[in-house]
């Protein structure tokens, strides 16, 4: 790990914020569009190995702005002749501002959508099932179904039931 100490040249990933010909490259591959990034540069100050549980590792690193972790874990795993995917990330400060004892919002508080009238089982939300209209009492819309410890956020269209955001912790 310390090896990447330093400056690290890398390609940031397709579905980033970075603008090529003045698109945001995460739309061009939701698009399926065929583009290149530039490689980027980025100073990796310092990294520590947090605990190694096989298969998985957990790091602290210290880096500078702009780098996209999730590919710094690419390049980390390449160069051990490995394959994986950074599973979990954790941002604990951005700049002077540390994330400390920091309150969660109520998602409840910044969502204005109507709340369905559900009448079946919290169990086909927490196992993602398909969703079957004739437990709706809603016309087509956009709608938020509640639980005592999670929400969902639900499209009812033409007889159809689809997630749009499935079991937000509250």
């Amino acid at each position: 790990m310390q090896n990447l100490v330093g400056e690290l040249k890398y390609l940031p990933p397709k579905y980033s914020a970075k603008k090529i010909d003045g698109k945001r490259a995460y739309l061009l591959a939701r698009e399926d569009k065929d583009f290149e990034l530039k490689s980027i540069t980025s100073t990796i100050y310092d990294i520590k190995l947090i605990n190694y549980n096989y298969p998985f590792i957990t790091f602290d690193i210290t880096v500078s702005e702009g780098s996209y972790i999730r590919s710094i874990a690419q390049v980390f795993l390449e160069r051990l002749n490995l394959q994986g995917t950074l599973s979990y990330l954790e941002r604990l400060n951005e700049g002077d501002f540390y994330f400390d004892n920091e309150k969660a919002l109520n998602p409840l508080d910044f969502i204005d959508l109507p709340k369905a009238n559900y009448s079946g089982s919290k169990e086909w939300f927490i196992l993602g099932k398909k969703l079957n209209k004739e437990y709706f009492d809603n016309p087509d819309g956009k709608y938020l179904v509640i639980f005592d410890d999670f929400l969902s956020i639900i499209e009812i269209k033409a007889d159809e039931v689809k997630y749009i955001l499935n079991k937000i912790l509250l």
